[in-house]
């Protein structure tokens, strides 16, 4: 060797390192006065190396003991294993090449029957191929850096197998996998089937199309076992968007899909050859359809999968209008169907009581609405003229009956536009039967409860409630309801005689005269004041004379 000097060699030479030997005796051949050559450490009966050395170091073939169980044989480089040997401890063994102190190159590593790992290493971990044994399965294929990376077949504990692609230890790109159940072919991501693939199962039959994230999604074709095709959109593993179904008879389903249910425009075909053609919601016909078998057409309303309302049939010449009741058929009389539809609207059944109306249009009346339709639900099917003349008319009336929904929904029905009014929330400016009123402001129910909560904050809270328009503090003592001021009566004529016609003003006013009339005789009967009941009835019929006169005049009569 280069610049070795011969004097400084020693053979069979005992060293004692650090002065105490806390580190073992050494016994073998040095080099200025460090271990060098063929040489033992020992330390104790389970510590000790017997091998080559190198300025002190461990260098080249060697073998090394160490405490529980530790031993290593095989070739070193400056203290670390480097080259071929053969590691094993008490837990696991290893037989195959190092570099620099790692597992580097073909190795061997065992721990037990059912983990262990045959393959290229670098670095310290498993890399390119190799053959890994776990107690979840066996993989035999690519690694990158200790995960599965690129072609490989991974068999698990159950014996199902995936054959194909892998990224980062999951499967990823193209691949089989097969059970004793199901087998698919297709294409992956992130361990999820992902893209397109085909799915063969003994318990779902064939589907064959887009997957996403291990669902059935977009296009794809499922052949189920008894014979029935679906060929169509899907989302998350549930058919949703236009596809078709056939049901292996001549009975299918052609239209739109929700979560596996027929749901939008679709035409369903029975066994029996009868079509329906219509809006579905949740598998069910809801709405208008059309049903036919080649020789008759039946048209109609269908609510929860029951006919409900008028249907008409049309076979050959002859056309027949019946009118269902969630799925019975019925035949009303005008009166019984004028006692039906009260029932119904005391039970709020507006539903059917709709149908009934439109069925039977004689009976639709005022008085009806007036006296069963308790929030005026079906108020539409008065013309728009006649609501608005009942509502300048009877607005006061519903009133005093707190009848407060009926007169909001008159005054929406009857189009009338916003005028200056307490009568209007000051915020939404949206109609209010029984405002409530706070000074000059007045404000619906829903408003006065959005007030009286104060304005949200976030994660400071609310402020104290205001009002937005003076600004001062309000409570519920602030203001009072319409019917409980005493002005209801007076605001009310007052609102009547703005919306009102030029020609219906005075007709209006007659009205409320009479009405003030009537409220003067009615405490006069309860005064028991006969005096006063005789007198007020004899004014108001002289002022019925007069304007009945008047009316006659107006017109040339």
């Amino acid at each position: 060797m280069k610049g070795h000097k011969k004097t400084l060699c020693r053979r069979d030479e005992t060293l004692c390192f650090d002065g105490v030997c806390t580190n073992g005796d050494y016994k073998g051949s040095t080099y200025n006065d460090l271990p060098s050559g063929k040489g033992v450490l020992y330390k104790d009966k389970y510590e000790k190396y017997n091998g080559g050395w190198l300025s002190g170091k461990r260098h080249g073939y060697g073998i090394q003991y160490k405490r529980d169980g530790y031993k290593y044989k095989g070739r070193w480089q400056h203290n670390k294993h480097h080259g071929h040997g053969e590691l094993s401890t008490l837990d696991f063994t290893y037989t195959g090449e190092f570099r620099h102190g790692k597992y580097h190159g073909n190795g061997y590593f065992f721990m037990s029957a059912n983990h262990h790992y045959n393959g290229i290493w670098s670095r310290g971990v498993k890399h390119k191929f190799g053959i890994y044994v776990t107690p979840a399965g066996k993989y035999e294929g690519e690694f990158s850096w200790n995960l599965k990376h690129g072609s490989g077949v991974f068999t698990d504990a159950s014996n199902n197998v995936y054959n194909g692609q892998w990224r980062s230890d999951n499967r990823h790109g193209k691949g089989v996998y097969s059970t004793q159940d199901e087998t698919y072919t297709g294409e992956w991501a992130n361990n999820y089937k992902h893209g397109h693939g085909r799915l063969m199962s003994l318990y779902t039959g064939l589907y064959v199309g887009g997957w996403k994230r291990g669902q059935r999604h977009n296009k794809g074709k499922q052949i189920y076992l008894n014979g029935s095709v679906y060929n169509g959109g899907w989302s998350h593993g549930l058919k949703t968007g236009h596809g078709t179904m056939n049901y292996g008879d001549i009975s299918e389903y052609v239209g739109f899909w929700l979560n596996d249910e027929y749901n939008g425009r679709g035409v369903l075909t029975t066994e029996k050859g009868i079509t329906f053609t219509g809006e579905w919601n949740s598998g069910e016909r809801d709405g208008f359809f059309q049903e036919s078998d080649g020789e008759y057409v039946k048209t109609g309303s269908w609510v929860c999968d029951l006919r409900h309302g008028s249907f008409k049939t049309v076979k050959g010449t002859k056309t027949i209008v019946e009118l269902y009741l969630w799925g019975t058929k019925t035949d009303f009389t005008e009166k019984k169907a004028r006692k039906a539809v009260q029932k119904m609207l005391s039970k709020r059944d507006y539903l059917s009581a709709e149908e009934v109306l439109r069925f039977y249009p004689s009976i639709v009346k005022w008085k009806l609405f007036k006296k069963w339709d308790q929030n005026g639900t079906l108020l539409c099917f008065l013309g728009q003229k006649t609501i608005r003349q009942k509502f300048q008319k009877h607005a006061y009336d519903l009133f005093k009956d707190k009848r407060f929904g009926f007169i909001e929904k008159l005054f929406v029905l009857s189009d009338f536009c916003e005028i200056p009014s307490v009568l209007f929330d000051c915020i939404t400016h949206t109609f209010v039967a029984n405002p409530w009123l706070v000074g000059s402001q007045s404000y619906s129910k829903q408003t006065r409860m959005k007030l009286l909560e104060g304005l949200h904050l976030g994660e400071m809270g609310r402020c104290p409630p205001r009002d937005p328009f003076t600004r001062q503090e309000i409570t519920e003592s602030s203001g009072k309801w319409l019917d409980e001021t005493g002005q209801a009566k007076s605001i009310y004529r007052e609102f009547m005689l703005k919306i009102a016609k030029p020609e219906d003003i005075s007709e209006l006013s007659f009205y409320y005269d009479i009405q003030d009339f009537e409220d003067s005789i009615r405490h006069a009967m309860q005064s028991n004041d006969r005096e006063t009941i005789q007198l007020l009835m004899k004014e108001r019929n002289e002022f019925i004379q007069v304007h009945q006169k008047t009316q006659r005049e107006s017109i040339g009569l």
